[in-house]
């Protein structure tokens, strides 16, 4: 058995349906009879797409590996070859003599 609920009694009385569609304008709202706003919006369109081409190469290459590097034998010098070239071993300066420490302070 079902049972039917009346909303009239609320408070603000019965209510119209919300479900109202307005009448169609007889002519448009807007007519660009010109052309400026379209010729506007493609100008902008193909300077977004300039844009877009010129970032994608970049974007692209941080994507890329960096250089790879050689496997070598050793350390280096700036001269490229080890040693620098040189048939001797590298020559190093002497150390500074040894200090000697000094007494410790007497107490009286």
């Amino acid at each position: 058995m079902a049972s039917r609920i009346s909303f009239d009694r609320l408070p603000g009385g019965p209510h119209s349906p919300l479900t109202t569609v307005p009448p169609r304008p007889a002519r448009p709202v807007f007519v660009d009879a010109t052309g400026t706003r379209r010729q506007r919006i493609r100008r902008a369109g193909v300077l977004v797409a300039l844009a877009s081409l010129g970032y994608l190469p970049m974007a692209a290459s941080a994507l890329l590996p960096g250089p790879a590097t050689p496997l070598l034998p050793g350390p280096v010098t700036v001269g490229g070859a080890p040693n620098g070239g040189a048939g001797q071993p590298p020559v190093l300066a002497p150390s500074p003599a040894p200090t000697t420490p000094r007494p410790a302070p007497v107490r009286r």
